[in-house]
């Protein structure tokens, strides 16, 4: 089970949430001990009503998972649950500066742009979608608007042979903040996330993509004509 980076109230004022928020502040009271449901509601701020529907969502979704003892049921946040609530709460840290702490999560994703291809890139584009056409895959356009309603752009979409969506995202030397942004987009689509990049990342921008399945390139079909088909 990971470890969530738990935080501390902010004092900022009552506003209108999102539903996206209500969940992770769900999840986010669960995470500091509030199992059982009536604990649960109070600290997340919800209705019962409101509690009940995201608990549902939630346990379906795989983020929380019930127990029952007897006549008491608590819950708690499965590793997904964890992963999800961590990168929320990371996200919201790095984008603390902007005051983005004051809007609502839709508004968040609308700030995650991921970076424009250089002209430089566009054989190497090129040559990505003939190498997933001559795989069987189809190409899909470029942009897929997520469970937040934000529309997120990638350089290439594409479907493979089985049906999964491919997000494909170039970039000259990809960090450990694109990596970031990209995790939360593609947890918003559900979208299979990769990043083709010219150069080495920097210090950890791999080891975090690893950590958040974001598959990394050094520019697939440049030279060998294969990449992100097996």
């Amino acid at each position: 089970m990971l470890q969530v980076a738990l935080e501390e109230d902010d004092g900022r004022p009552a506003q209108r949430r999102s539903r996206a928020e209500m969940a992770c502040d769900l999840m986010l009271a669960i995470s500091k001990g509030a199992v059982r449901p009536t604990k649960i509601m109070q600290r997340a701020n919800l209705t019962w009503n409101a509690l009940l529907v995201y608990l549902n969502s939630l346990a379906v979704n795989g983020l929380v998972r019930r127990e029952e003892r007897g006549n008491v049921s608590t819950y708690h946040l499965t590793e997904k649950g964890a992963e999800t609530l961590q990168a929320y709460l990371m996200l919201k840290e790095r984008l603390r500066p902007l005051a983005l702490e004051t809007t609502d999560l839709k508004s968040m994703f609308g700030k995650l742009r991921p970076p424009a291809p250089s002209p430089a890139a566009a054989p190497d584009v090129k040559a990505l979608v003939d190498g997933l056409k001559g795989g069987g895959w189809t190409i899909l356009a470029g942009s897929v608007t997520g469970k937040s309603g934000v529309t997120h752009s990638f350089d290439v979409v594409a479907k493979d042979r089985s049906g999964g969506v491919h997000g494909y995202v170039f970039a000259g030397k990809p960090d450990e903040k694109l990596v970031l942004s990209l995790f939360m987009i593609q947890l918003d689509t559900d979208v299979k996330v990769h990043i083709a990049h010219a150069e080495e990342p920097e210090r950890g921008a791999a080891e975090r993509a690893k950590e958040y399945g974001i598959e990394m390139d050094r520019h697939p079909f440049r030279q060998t004509g294969r990449g992100g088909l097996a």
